[in-house]
């Protein structure tokens, strides 16, 4: 998860949101990736709004991920781009060791294993 903040530094509210083009694009392939918390809003004169950016891989791609959020400000005819970047890793699941546990007259057998999960994301406005 990454945290952006909005800032309206103008004298005049601020309407903004973050929509999915109609059009597919190289841009948007990994939108079904990431997630924006708030997803539109209005800024009212020096008022700041943070935006929370989720990232959740695919189980089994570990390929990295890359995502332009577009930020459309009303009244403006320039887009803004959130650029979001991310890596998530496959569990990796092993056994490194086994034994046997005396308890009572009952043995149980201990089995411990190893669990790795990583996720890295990073998010740049551009």
């Amino acid at each position: 998860m990454c945290t952006v903040q909005l800032h309206n530094q103008k004298q005049v509210p601020c309407e903004w949101s973050i929509k999915r083009p109609a059009v597919e694009s190289v841009k948007t392939k990994d939108w079904t990736f990431f997630a924006c918390e708030p997803c539109d809003g209005t800024l009212e004169p020096g008022a700041r709004t943070n935006l929370k950016v989720t990232f959740t891989p695919a189980m089994g791609r570990e390929a990295p991920y890359s995502l332009c959020l577009p930020i459309k400000v009303a009244n403006n005819p320039r887009v803004r781009e959130l650029v979001c970047t991310a890596k998530g890793y496959t569990p990796k699941v092993g056994c490194m060791d086994w034994g046997y546990i005396r308890c009572g007259s009952v043995y149980l057998v201990l089995v411990v294993s190893s669990t790795t999960w990583y996720v890295l994301a990073r998010c740049a406005l551009g």
